[in-house]
């Protein structure tokens, strides 16, 4: 649980390269149109979230210093790595 806690973005990221091989290669002519606008609404998310706390990444920090006002710990709460995993994993 501990690696799945830490590294939740990464194994989105490669979750989306695969459904991005996937939806490519073999189409989506046998889905309804509603599960391939899911699919495509899923694969942005994962791709947000990547660039949100990957590559750039950056966005914890910010949020806990510029829009919640924390300065002395900024890296830890009250937007803190496990809060993240929580909202961004069971939530989406």
């Amino acid at each position: 649980m501990r690696f799945w806690g830490r590294n939740w973005y990464y194994i989105g990221g490669v979750l989306f390269v695969l459904l991005a091989f996937g939806m490519g290669l073999w189409g989506c002519e046998h889905m309804s149109r509603i599960r391939v606008i899911l699919i495509f609404s899923w694969m942005g998310m994962l791709m947000h979230q990547f660039e949100e706390y990957a590559f750039p990444g950056g966005f914890p920090l910010i949020s806990n210093m510029a829009g919640l006002g924390e300065t002395e710990h900024p890296e830890r709460y009250p937007l803190n790595g496990r809060q993240s995993f929580v909202s961004n994993v069971l939530f989406c």
